[in-house]
Parts: C-alpha cells; sequence; structure tokens
C-alpha cells in the first residue's frame, strides 16, 4: 500500500514594504505624471481630488 501525503508548502515570511524608491527626489506615480504634463497632458485620477490645470491640452484618466 502506498500512502498519498499531502504536502503542505512551506510558509513564506512577509517582509515589511521597503522605502518607495525614487527617481530624483520624485516617486514613479509622480515622474510618471510630470512626463505627461511636459506634452500638455493633465493626469487626473479616480477618486482624487486634483485642481485642473488651464494650460492643459488633454486629459488622461488613470486609476489610483
Amino acid at each position: 500500500m502506498s500512502s498519498t501525503a499531502t504536502r503542505v508548502p512551506a510558509a513564506v515570511p512577509v517582509s515589511a514594504p521597503g522605502p518607495v524608491p525614487t527617481i530624483w527626489g520624485c516617486s514613479p506615480t509622480q515622474v510618471h505624471d510630470r512626463y505627461w504634463a511636459a506634452s500638455g497632458i493633465q493626469v487626473v485620477r479616480r477618486h482624487e481630488r486634483s485642481e485642473l490645470v488651464a494650460d492643459a491640452e488633454l486629459f488622461l484618466l488613470c486609476d489610483q
């Protein structure tokens, strides 16, 4: 007779999130928004209040 044992995977330790990486002092989200702003496009995120820029030619709707 062969026994079929169920293998339970070892628990993977969850580490605390590290510091947010920055590029020239900006978070990746800020770099993304500034990239589009340089092209005249204002990034608007859902469920976040933001002031509309008068010089914006287009608006880019993004998730949070």
